[in-house]
C-alpha cells in the first residue's frame, strides 16, 4: 500500500466511510503489508494477483454464500502471485483478509480509541467460535461475513493455529492504546514484545501452511519477521514522528544522553549521537536478519524463493537506509524498480553459493547449546526472548546446529565481497576458508555491534581465552570447533588468531592514530595476518608468497578505511593519521560533519595513491608458482581495486555515503580472473 502513487492510494474505507490516506492512520502491525501480503512476490515485478482473482480460482474451497473478499487496499506486495502455490492461495488469501480487516478497525475511519478496542473485541469474539459448536450461529451474525466464512473453511481444512491470529489482534489493541495516548516504549524489550505479537505469528502462520514446524524453522521465522517490522519502523521515522508515534524506546535514547523533545524530523535534529543510535537501530536489525536468513534453505520449491525475496527486499532497505548515515530522521527512502535487479541477482547468488552445503541445514550431524555467548540482536537477557516468542533465541537453541552449519549460516549471512572469491575454491579449502572468516567476523562484530566497550573488552578475552583452550583441544564454541580440524592442515597457528583478537582490541582502546607507521601495525593485525592465514588455505608452496598475503591484505584494508571514513567517523572512529590530516589541513570536526573540500579531496587521493602502491607491491611480489593457488586473492584485489577506482571517479564522496559495486560487477571482477586469469 505505501509506496503506491497517491491517485491510487486514496480510498473509501469500510470501516469508517471516511476518505483518507492510509498513511496518515496509526499504523498498527507494520510488518503485514511487507511481508505477509509478500508471500507473493512483488519484490521480483511478478503479475499481480487480486483476492477477487483468488476467490473465483478457489469457488471449491469455500461457502457459495460467502462473498468475495474485495480488494481495497493497495500493498507494498501483491497477495498470493504465481510463486505461491496454487493450493495454498485461498488460506493466505483469508488469513490476510483476517489482519488487514483488524488492521482497518484499529486504525481507519473517526471511531474514538474505546469504540476501536470494543470492535475489536467483537471481532476476537467470532474468531473465538470458529472450530467450536457455536461457529454457525456466530457465521450468520458476524459483522464482517467476507472474512470468517472463508476464514473458517481453512482453519477447519488446514488446521490453522487460533493462538497465533489472538497474538495479532493483541498487537492491534496495543496500537489502539499506545496511539490514543501517544506513550513511547519504554525499553528494547518492550518494542520487541511488540514485534513477537504484530510479526512474529504471520511468519509462524505461513510456517505451518507449508508444514515446516521445527524448532530451528521457527526461530528463523521470527527472526525475519521481526527485522522487517523493526526496519519498516526506522524507514517510517519522517512519516511516524509528527504523528507522535515512538519507536526509538526511552532507554535507547537516554543511553546517547538524546532527550526526547530533540527528536524530530529536521536536519537540524541529527546530531552525532542520534546518527550513532539510528546506526545502533539498523544494525540490531540486520543481525536479526542475517541469523533468520539461512531459512530460505529449509522451504520447499516456490515459498523459499518467496521467502529469499522478502529477505533480500529488507536487505536492500536496511543498505539504503544505512548508506543515509541517519537522515532516514527527516526523509523516508523507497525501493523502485531499479532495486529489483539487485535482489534477484543477490537471490540467486546466495543459493549458487549455499548450493553445495544446503544439505546441512536439513542433516544435521549433531547438535550445539551456547550459553556463554550472547547474540549481537540484543542487548540484554530479556529482550532475545521477546524477540524470539514462543522458541528460545538462537544462542538458547534446542534444535540441532553443528559447527560447520554455524559458520555457514555466519558466513552467508555477511554478503561480503569475499565470498565472490570463496565461490571457486576446492570443497575442503572452502569449508576452512569459511570457519576462518566466521571467526573474524564473530570477533569484529564484537567491537562494531557491543555498545558498551567494558563488555566489548570482556567478550574479546573470552574469545582469547576460548582460542587458546582450542588449541588445547578444548574448543567450545561452534566457529572454533569448525575452525580446528584445518588448523593443522593449512598451518594456521593461535599467533594467528591471537594477533586477530588483538588489532580488535585496537579499536576499543585507540580511535585515533598519530601516524601512518602506528596505522600499520594496526592494518597488520587486522589484515595482514589475515591475508597470510588466506594464503596458507589457499595454497601456498613458496614463503615469498607470505609478504605478498600480508602486503595484499594490508591494500585491501587501506581500501576499506578510504570506503568507509564517513561510516567510522558516525563511529567515533578516524583511521587517517593525524599527521597526514594536519598535512592537509583538513580538521577531525570537518570530517565528523561531513564537510567536503579540496583539502579533504587531496587527503584522501593521498591516501588512494597509498593503496594503489601497495596493489602493486604486492602484485609484484606473488611467485608465479602459487599464482594459480592464489586465485581467490587476486580476485578479491581485483574487486577491491575497482571498487577504489569507483571511489576516485566519484571524487572521493565517502562522508555521507558508503560507495559499492554491484553483485553484478563483482561477478565479472571473479569471473575474469577465474577464466582468463586478468584482473
Amino acid at each position: 500500500m505505501r509506496d503506491m502513487p497517491k491517485s491510487i492510494k486514496k480510498r473509501s474505507h469500510q470501516t469508517g466511510g471516511c476518505t483518507q490516506d492510509k498513511s496518515d492512520c496509526a499504523r498498527s502491525c507494520h510488518f503485514l503489508e511487507p511481508f505477509f501480503a509478500s508471500l507473493a512476490g512483488q519484490a521480483a515485478g511478478f503479475t499481480i494477483r487480486t483476492v477477487n482473482d483468488l476467490h473465483s480460482a478457489n469457488t471449491t474451497s469455500a461457502p457459495q454464500s460467502a462473498p468475495p473478499p474485495a480488494i481495497t487496499h493497495y500493498e507494498n506486495f501483491p497477495v498470493a502471485s504465481w510463486l505461491c502455490p496454487p493450493h495454498l492461495r485461498a488460506p493466505i488469501a483469508a488469513l490476510y483478509h483476517f489482519a488487514r480487516t483488524a488492521d482497518d478497525i484499529a486504525d481507519e475511519g473517526d471511531f474514538s480509541a474505546s469504540q476501536r478496542l470494543e470492535r475489536l473485541q467483537r471481532y476476537r469474539h467470532d474468531l473465538n467460535q470458529l472450530g467450536t459448536a457455536a461457529e454457525a450461529g456466530a457465521l450468520a451474525h458476524t459483522e464482517w461475513p467476507q472474512v470468517f466464512i472463508p476464514l473458517a473453511v481453512q482453519m477447519q481444512a488446514h488446521q490453522l493455529p487460533r493462538p497465533l491470529m489472538a497474538d495479532l489482534l493483541s498487537a492491534f489493541e496495543q496500537d489502539v492504546h499506545m496511539t490514543a495516548s501517544q506513550t513511547p516504549y519504554a525499553d528494547m524489550a518492550q518494542l520487541l514484545d511488540y514485534c513477537r505479537r504484530s510479526a512474529n505469528p504471520v511468519g509462524r502462520l505461513l510456517l505451518h501452511l507449508y508444514g515446516v514446524g521445527n524448532a530451528r524453522a521457527l526461530i528463523q521465522s521470527d527472526a525475519i519477521c521481526t527485522a522487517l517490522q523493526l526496519i519498516n519502523f526506522w524507514q517510517d521515522l519522517s512519516q511516524d514522528l509528527p504523528r507522535q508515534r515512538h519507536y526509538l524506546t526511552d532507554a535507547d535514547i537516554a543511553r546517547y544522553g538524546i532527550a526526547r523533545s530533540a527528536i524530530k524530523p529536521e536536519a537540524s535534529a541529527l546530531t552525532p549521537a542520534m546518527q550513532k543510535l539510528l546506526a545502533e537501530m539498523l544494525a540490531h536489525a540486520r543481525s536479526l536478519m542475517d541469523q533468520g536468513s539461512p531459512l530460505v534453505h529449509q522451504l520447499p520449491g516456490r515459498a523459499g524463493w518467496e521467502l529469499r525475496l522478502v529477505v533480500q527486499g529488507g536487505l536492500r532497505v536496511l543498505d539504503r537506509l544505512q548508506a543515509m548515515q541517519g537522515r532516514n530522521l527527516y526523509q523516508r527512502i523507497k525501493l523502485g524498480k531499479l532495486d529489483v535487479p539487485f535482489m534477484l541477482w543477490r537471490s540467486l547468488l546466495h543459493v549458487n553459493f549455499i548450493k553445495s552445503t544446503a544439505s546441512a541445514y536439513s542433516k544435521s550431524a549433531g547438535s550445539y547449546q551456547n550459553t556463554s555467548k550472547p547474540t549481537p540482536a540484543s542487548r540484554n537477557a530479556d529482550a532475545i526472548h521477546y524477540c524470539f516468542g514462543r522458541a528460545a533465541g538462537p544462542w538458547d537453541n534446542h534444535a540441532p546446529m553443528n559447527p560447520d552449519q554455524y559458520v555457514q549460516d555466519k558466513a552467508a549471512s555477511s554478503g561480503s565481497s569475499f565470498y565472490y572469491a570463496f565461490l571457486f575454491l576446492p570443497k575442503d579449502r572452502r569449508a576452512a576458508i569459511t570457519a576462518f572468516y566466521a571467526f573474524c567476523r564473530e570477533v569484529d562484530d564484537v567491537v562494531d555491534e557491543v555498545t558498551d566497550p567494558g563488555v566489548a573488552a570482556t567478550k574479546l578475552a573470552w574469545w582469547k581465552s576460548e582460542v587458546h583452550k582450542a588449541f588445547a583441544g578444548q574448543s567450545t564454541h561452534p566457529v572454533m570447533q569448525a575452525l580446528m580440524p584445518h588448523a593443522k592442515t593449512f598451518g594456521i597457528e593461535e599467533r594467528h588468531l591471537q594477533a586477530v583478537i588483538e588489532g580488535c582490541q585496537m579499536d576499543l582502546e585507540q580511535t585515533r592514530y598519530l601516524d601512518y607507521a602506528g596505522l600499520q601495525r594496526y592494518c597488520h593485525l587486522v589484515a595482514g595476518v589475515v591475508g597470510e592465514v588466506a594464503a596458507r588455505i589457499f595454497g601456498q608452496t613458496d614463503d615469498r608468497t607470505t609478504e605478498y598475503a600480508h602486503t595484499l591484505g594490508q591494500a585491501l584494508q587501506m581500501t576499506n578505511i578510504i570506503r568507509d571514513v564517513g561510516e567510522d567517523a558516525m563511529r567515533g572512529r578516524i583511521y587517517l593519521p593525524i599527521s597526514e590530516l594536519q598535512q592537509f589541513d583538513v580538521k577531525a570536526h570537518e570530517i565528523n560533519k561531513r564537510e567536503y573540500s579540496n583539502r579533504f579531496t587531496a587527503l584522501m587521493r593521498f591516501q588512494a595513491e597509498r593503496a594503489h602502491g601497495l596493489y602493486d607491491k604486492a602484485l609484484a611480489l606473488l611467485p608465479d608458482a602459487d599464482r594459480q593457488a592464489q586465485k581467490p586473492g587476486l580476485m578479491m584485489a581485483s574487486i577491491y581495486r575497482t571498487l577504489l577506482r569507483e571511489i576516485e571517479s566519484e571524487n572521493f564522496q565517502v562522508l555521507h555515503q558508503r560507495i559499492s559495486l554491484t553483485p553484478l560487477r563483482k561477478l565479472w571482477r571473479v569471473w575474469k580472473m577465474q577464466a582468463l586469469g586478468r584482473m
